[in-house]
């Protein structure tokens, strides 16, 4: 369905389905290894015609394993450096070119970015019969307004449906902030800082 490989074990989901387009990245990014071009070029070409063949994936499975994203790492530092070594941190290559950095793509902030687009559709679809799952998955954290509250991965870790506990660990790891003194400006719901007997309260 849509190019998507479907099957119950996670393991062959994972090995019909993001394998595949590893290999066809990595052929792709080949193409172009030969080709004189500054990092900056090889940047360009590495989302252009390389993270785009992933992003569908991305978007609608469960994230790949550490393991595919360490591989994808190497595959794509390999290529920015011609298969040199790393001349820059990854840490500060990732950066914006203001803050001397490429603005690599850091994968794992991609995939979470990703998966949070479908919080937007989730909040403003309101006939959308997907949303089924969501409500159902939701319910105990009060369904959207999971969303308006300052909750770390952890704590709902044990939303059941795979697909909706990635989605919200994702916005989890990206807009959970630590507070630094002042508590009375946070919501009390689903707060991660705030727990009673070890749990967040709801």
């Amino acid at each position: 369905m849509l190019g998507i490989a479907f099957t119950h074990n996670g393991d062959d989901l994972f090995r019909l389905n993001y394998q595949p387009k590893l290999s066809r990245l990595k052929n792709t990014l080949r193409v172009w290894a030969s080709r004189d071009l500054t990092p900056i070029g090889r940047n360009i070409i590495v989302k252009t015609f390389g993270l785009s063949q992933l992003v569908y994936l991305f978007l609608v499975l469960p994230k790949p394993p550490k393991t595919f994203i360490k591989e994808l790492d190497c595959t794509i530092f390999d290529f920015i450096w011609g298969g040199n070594p790393d001349k820059v941190k990854r840490s500060a290559i990732i950066n914006p070119v203001s803050s001397g950095g490429l603005k690599v793509t850091h994968i794992s902030s991609f995939i979470n970015s990703l998966k949070c687009t479908w919080i937007q559709r989730y909040c403003t679809d309101l006939n959308g019969p997907w949303k089924t799952f969501f409500h159902i998955s939701l319910k105990k954290y009060g369904y959207d307004f999971l969303f308006k509250c300052n909750c770390k991965p952890n704590d709902v870790k044990n939303i059941r449906n795979t697909f909706v506990r990635e989605i919200a660990q994702s916005w989890c790891n990206i807009s959970y902030v630590s507070p630094k003194d002042n508590y009375g400006s946070q919501i009390l719901w689903n707060n991660s800082d705030i727990r009673m007997n070890g749990e967040v309260i709801f």
